[in-house]
Parts: C-alpha cells; sequence; structure tokens
C-alpha cells in the first residue's frame, strides 16, 4: 500500500493474506457510510471477523479512518516499510516464505476477538446497540443502521453467507433516494465548489483582516473565536460592555482547557485572544472589512444594529 486506500481500495487489500504499508503519505478506512453506503467489497464482514464486533464499530459505522501505524497496532497492517522498493521485497519475501498463506478467520478454531453475537458479554449489549444508533442518527441515515445490521448477521454464518448478507444490504442502499442525495451533494457538489465553481470570474480572491461580530451570544461568541483563531482581528460588539466580555470569555475558555492539554502555548493564547476586542460602542466597528450579525432574534433590534454597523463599515465591505 503506497498511498491512499480508502474504500475499495482498503477493502481490496482487507481480501490479501498480508499487508506491507509505506510508513510516509498512507491513509486507510472505509469512509462509505459518509455517502449513505456501506462498504460492500466484504469490508464490513472482515473488518468484523479481524478486530470483533465492538472494536470494528468506529471504522465501519464512523467511517474514522487511520494511519499504517494505527494499523499495525490493530493487527490490519502486518509490516511498515519507508522505501517503495522495500515495499516489493517484502512483499516478495512473504510470498516465498509463505506458500500456504490463509486468511487468520479461515483457520481452524479461529476465535473473532470479543466474541460472537452469542457471546455472554456481546448478547448483553447487543440489544441496546440499534437503539443508541437510532438516536444517533434519528432515523434518517439508513447506512449506519444497515452495517450494525451486517456485523451481526455476518458474525452467525459462514464467510460466503457472510458476503452475501454484506451484497444485500449494500443493494438496498445504494438504491435508495438517501445515498443517491448524499453522493449528489458530499461528494459531485462539493467537490465542484472546492474547485471554485461558485466563484465569479475575474474577481481576486479577498482576504479579511478586521470582523466585526454583533451579538456576543452563543453564535457570535462562536463566531469569534473561529476568526480569533485564524488570525483575523474581531470587534465583538454587543449592547453592553459586560455581555461582550462574556462573549470573549468563551473564547478564554476553550484556550484555555487547549493549553492545560498541552495542545497549545500559553503566548499563542494570549496571541489569540489579544485579536478579540469586546465593546459596546458601534465606532469600534470602523475599518471591519466584514460585518457578521448574530443578534437576538428581534427584528427592530436587528434593524437598528445593522444600521449603526453599515455607517462604520469600509466601503468595500461585506455585511452578513
Amino acid at each position: 500500500i503506497n498511498g491512499a486506500a480508502l474504500g475499495g481500495g482498503w477493502e481490496l487489500a482487507l481480501a490479501c493474506h498480508h499487508r506491507i504499508a509505506l510508513s510516509e503519505g498512507v491513509k486507510l478506512g472505509l469512509p462509505e457510510v459518509t455517502l449513505g453506503l456501506l462498504p460492500g467489497g466484504g469490508g464490513v464482514v472482515r473488518m468484523s471477523r479481524l478486530l470483533g464486533l465492538q472494536a470494528a464499530l468506529p471504522y465501519l459505522t464512523e467511517g474514522k479512518q487511520f494511519k499504517p501505524e494505527k494499523g499495525k497496532e490493530l493487527g490490519l497492517i502486518h509490516d511498515i516499510v519507508d522505501t517503495e522498493d522495500q515495499l516489493l521485497d517484502a512483499a516478495t519475501s512473504f510470498i516465498k516464505a509463505n506458500l500456504k498463506a490463509q486468511q487468520p478467520y479461515d483457520v481452524k478454531g479461529y476465535k473473532v476477538p470479543g466474541g460472537k453475537p452469542s457471546t455472554p458479554a456481546l448478547a448483553k449489549m447487543l440489544p441496546i446497540a440499534p437503539a443508541m444508533m437510532r438516536d444517533k442518527t434519528k432515523g434518517v441515515l439508513p447506512a449506519p443502521e444497515a452495517i450494525l445490521s451486517v456485523m451481526v448477521e455476518s458474525l452467525q454464518v459462514d464467510i460466503d453467507s457472510a458476503m452475501r448478507i454484506e451484497t444485500r444490504y449494500f443493494v438496498e442502499l445504494v438504491c435508495g433516494q438517501v445515498s443517491k442525495n448524499m453522493i449528489n451533494t458530499f461528494w459531485y457538489q462539493l467537490n465542484e465548489i472546492n474547485a471554485g465553481a461558485a466563484r465569479p470570474a475575474g474577481i481576486e480572491k479577498a482576504k479579511f483582516t478586521k470582523l466585526g461580530v454583533l451579538g456576543a451570544g452563543m453564535m457570535g461568541a462562536g463566531i469569534a473565536y473561529s476568526a480569533a483563531t485564524r488570525g483575523i482581528e474581531v470587534v465583538l460588539k454587543d449592547v453592553s460592555l459586560e455581555s461582550a466580555e462574556k462573549g470573549k470569555a468563551y473564547s478564554e475558555n476553550l484556550l484555555d482547557k487547549k493549553v492545560k492539554r498541552g495542545r497549545l502555548s500559553a503566548s499563542k493564547r494570549n496571541e489569540t485572544l489579544a485579536l478579540i476586542h469586546p465593546t459596546e460602542n458601534a465606532e469600534d466597528l470602523a475599518g471591519c472589512d466584514m460585518i457578521i450579525e448574530a443578534v437576538f432574534e428581534d427584528r427592530g433590534l436587528k434593524a437598528k444594529v445593522t444600521q449603526e454597523a453599515e455607517a462604520q463599515m469600509q466601503a468595500s465591505g461585506v455585511f452578513a
């Protein structure tokens, strides 16, 4: 494996007896669930048999991706090498040394990690699993539910029957309207947008350096945090300085947590916080090249703050 093996690529790798990956530039996983589908080339069946039901859940029902190191820890990757030449050498050596290779689950006496659905510990958990899944999907995403069904059903039969079960659930999903909508939106349309389909021709990309946010409630505070963490200066305006300060405290709290976990330096935290200026004066919005209104849902109030802010905004600014 010398690059991304996602979806069908990883399923092809799973069908092999031995998997060797490059140490750099390799991504592995089964993201089909994010497009309303399930891995229909043996992915669900093989992952469930190799990892066990509980350990395989995040990789199948959430489409969690992983690197070769994690794959090796899970026992899904057998060897990691540094160069393409080493890949071929390691593969050839394995083939020569293992002329009668078998999948682990085809070996007589193989036990699925964590047991089969009839194992007492799993049998106790399984009646609750669909309810927890339904709570997450709200019943509008059939793919994770179908994947769970395949996982449980496939572990109770031989491998050929398991593959047939997987295929039948796959056909049901791929012919359904939900997967068609998700593929259209999250694949075709998203790729088009990322490639610039919605951009007007002949206009340079704008770069915003000073952002005004009207309203320091939950939404306004969140927008201020998102902008400041990307190095954009933010004027956070509310009806009183006290309310605006509260909005800034939201960012302070989030950044403090990152510092505590060692994911951010104290100096970077201070730099980010210094970019947020709480205020009650509309004049402080002078020179903003973008202003976002996130005020409480009151039409009179919205009209008032919009008029105040518009007067301060740069002539070429954007009001959102």
